[in-house]
């Protein structure tokens, strides 16, 4: 076998192992799901911090409040 056949059958070989390595780890481009698409325990999570960072809605923050000195 010459130099040239074994240098076409490697890279085929190469080629051939590449595309069934793309195929076979990334998805399909038809199956992203769609941003306005949010799962349950996405929406439930959002309340949450909502509520944990959101502040109260009642109380006046324009003034804000003088601080005392520390000694």
């Amino acid at each position: 076998m010459s130099l040239k056949v074994a240098v076409v059958i490697t890279t085929l070989i190469v080629l051939v192992g590449g595309g069934v390595t793309v195929l076979a780890f990334v998805k399909p481009l038809g199956t992203t799901p769609s941003p306005l698409a949010i799962p349950k325990a996405d929406t439930e999570r959002a309340k949450h911090r909502e509520e944990f960072f959101g502040g109260d809605p009642n109380r006046d923050i324009r003034s804000g409040q003088e601080l005392k000195p520390r000694w």
